[in-house]
């Protein structure tokens, strides 16, 4: 059930107290209460700044309403009951559960160095419950950004802390990461402001980026959006190399320079090795097979972390020399995968989403 917050009510009263006759009782004199008018009027805390407040009014005026005295409890529990229930037009954000969630930040474009061949992240993000963030995460810079060299892709690990707070419109959240990423002359702090809403009976999480301060940051030109879906689903399995036994149907997103789709199944077995194969678009439409068909498929080994974190390693086909790495985020007890692929050969930032099958 959705939480409520209540808002300030005002109530008036007009009454006074009258001698006589008791129904039912000939010749007894009784006391009663006679509610000349009503007033209640409740204002919400933005009513001054926000012209879509509503405001609520109304005037009863009806004379010789008359009450026994000892119905005064009963009738002032009413009025404030019917009050209190006024009050609850708005809403309280759904929250996020307590706990990490898996997210994975969109490729974008821009204009900046430092990122012109796209930026995406992956990490894991812990929610106290109390407004407060902490986590890891997997930064990587595609190929044409210059922060590690000519055209040379750049992965980043770190740690991030943050905030979350309910918005006044009870729907939304906005959420705030500070990243400190430390690689190549660069030590600073990327401060991400997010707006964040919750799904999914508080398993996923939407965001889209309202603001930026950092040397990664450039937004005159682009949009940059997230997901995250909660990690522990419920499940108490233990997390360790046969955790992720079975296939995963996953969807590649590659945005900039040049995009990119690809639809696959990724196939983990208890002893460590991983399968991959499917398709591949790019504009053209040019298809391009990524797994079994036409002797391309691919395998490669993986590691689980304890805080369900991984990475799968593609070693490079016979005569190749460019070994394919993923980190990669369990989600949904298992059922769940978020995955990016770091120091990408290609242009470009890659990331991908999954299901179990």
């Amino acid at each position: 059930m959705r939480d409520y917050l209540s808002l300030p009510v005002c109530i008036s009263l007009s009454i006074k107290v009258v001698a006589g006759p008791v129904a039912g009782s000939p010749g007894r004199v009784g006391s009663h209460i006679a509610i000349q008018s009503v007033q209640f009027v409740r204002a919400t805390s933005q009513e001054e700044s926000d012209p879509m407040t509503t405001r609520l009014a109304v005037r009863l005026t009806q004379r010789n309403l008359k009450f026994p005295l000892q119905a005064v409890s009963r009738l002032t529990f009413m009025l404030v009951f019917a009050l209190a229930m006024a009050g609850t037009a708005v809403a309280q954000a759904v929250p996020p559960q307590v706990g990490p969630y898996g997210f994975v930040v969109n490729t974008a474009s821009s204009n900046n160095p430092c990122v012109q061949g796209g930026s995406g992240i992956l990490g894991v993000i812990n929610f106290d419950g109390v407004g407060g963030i902490t986590g890891s995460y997997t930064l990587e810079l595609g190929t044409g950004g210059q922060c590690g060299g000519p055209q040379q892709p750049v992965t980043v690990p770190g740690n991030l802390t943050g905030t979350y707070v309910a918005n006044p419109d009870g729907l939304t959240w906005t959420t705030t990461l500070d990243l400190h990423v430390v690689t190549g002359n660069f030590d600073e702090h990327v401060i991400a402001t997010f707006v964040m809403v919750v799904n999914g009976q508080g398993r996923g999480l939407q965001l889209a980026l309202t603001g930026c301060t950092g040397f990664l940051c450039d937004l005159s030109e682009n949009v940059v959006s997230a997901i995250g879906e909660v990690q522990s689903g419920g499940s108490t399995k233990t997390i360790s190399k046969g955790f992720l036994t079975g296939s995963y149907g996953m969807q590649s997103t590659k945005n900039v320079p040049s995009p990119q789709t690809s639809v696959e199944v990724w196939t983990f077995y208890p002893n460590g090795t991983v399968t991959l194969s499917g398709t591949a678009v790019a504009p053209g439409p040019t298809v391009v097979c990524t797994g079994n068909s036409a002797g391309c498929g691919l395998q490669g080994t993986y590691s689980v972390n304890p805080d369900g974190t991984g990475l799968i390693t593609i070693p490079p086909p016979p005569g190749g020399q460019n070994t394919k790495t993923f980190v990669f985020v369990v989600t949904n007890g298992h059922s769940g995968l978020l995955a990016l692929q770091t120091n990408r050969a290609g242009d470009g930032v890659l990331y991908e989403v999954g299901q179990l099958q």
